[in-house]
């Protein structure tokens, strides 16, 4: 466990200058939180609280009691792992973190929650998550959204707003990772849950409970081109935003951000923006990655976004 102690210690140090900007989209879920690691027991017909075994994190008397409970319980309930379609000798239970929005008080889509109870989500520590080269929810997306907002002891509770974002992973494998079906019944990425802001107390949740996770727009053209220059020489900050949709429509066609860039006549630093990868968590090698730039596009597009967001505060 000192591992995973020491690394959060690393990632908060290397992600201190990453903000949430403008990012994750639409107004999520506002609710009291508690974020907790634990043994999780996927067992159908169980509830979410049955199968969630939770300790704090370092405590190996309290890690030990809940994996022997979790073991006991995927036991009885015959919880075991599927092996190429055949009943394994392997019990379904998993390491992890689970973020839980608590139903009283909640807000979903800037509405009262409707919830029957609270919701769960869970994401698991892969093997050798740390370190591993392929990518995964848990190091690329929920960890670096917790030590941004400076959860980093568990278990810790509070107002939060809990965003979700395609699990990397999946988007990985491209089709093959669409393992999730949209509202429409549209094949779609998993998404994974993970945390937008912290706030102080509920009163300050709820006050932002309607408001989307984008700029309020009333800053003048003329201050945002005095303050962070223009996003191409013909273009405004509002022609960009306009056309966000069609520049991720050139991206999932393929086309790479320096020729957008040059294509549209903007400066790479807005296409990324447009793209939103300044909101996107994860170590900037990783993210970086993702949208076929270097790290330094990475931290040129989050100073952008910085300067932006100094604006409209």
């Amino acid at each position: 466990m000192q591992q995973i102690d020491d690394f959060f210690g690393q990632m908060q140090k290397a992600q201190a200058e990453a903000e949430q900007v403008f990012g994750g989209g639409g107004s999520g879920i506002v609710a009291n939180t508690t974020i907790s690691t634990g043994y999780k027991v996927f067992a159908r017909g169980a509830s979410q609280e049955e199968t969630w075994f939770p300790y704090p994190l370092g405590d190996k008397d309290a890690e030990a009691k809940a994996a022997t409970l979790a073991k006991a319980f995927a036991t009885e309930q015959g919880a075991v792992q599927m092996i190429n379609g055949e009943a394994s000798n392997r019990l379904n239970v998993h390491f992890g973190l689970t973020i839980i929005a608590r139903r009283d008080g909640a807000f979903s889509g800037g509405q009262e929650a409707q919830w029957k109870g609270d919701r769960h989500f869970f994401c698991t520590f892969p093997k050798g998550w740390y370190k591993a080269e392929d990518p995964n929810a848990f190091r690329d997306l929920v960890m670096p959204s917790l030590t941004e907002n400076g959860i980093t002891k568990f278990p810790w509770a509070g107002w939060t707003r809990i965003g979700f974002k395609a699990d990397p992973y999946k988007v990985a494998q491209g089709d093959a990772g669409k393992t999730d079906t949209g509202q429409d019944d549209t094949p779609r990425f998993p998404m994974v849950a993970y945390i937008v802001a912290v706030f102080e107390n509920e009163t300050a949740a709820k006050s932002s409970a309607d408001e989307p996770v984008v700029a309020s727009g009333d800053v003048s053209e003329d201050d945002l081109e005095k303050a962070v220059g223009k996003p191409g020489p013909d273009w405004t900050w509002a022609d960009l935003m306009s056309s966000v949709e069609a520049i991720k429509e050139e991206q999932e066609g393929g086309q790479a951000v320096p020729a957008i860039a040059t294509n549209y006549g903007l400066e790479p630093v807005a296409v990324l923006f447009a793209l939103g990868a300044h909101s996107e968590t994860g170590a900037p090698p990783m993210v970086a990655k993702r949208f076929g730039v270097t790290p330094a596009d990475i931290a040129a597009v989050k100073e952008l976004a910085k300067g932006l967001t100094s604006l409209s505060q």
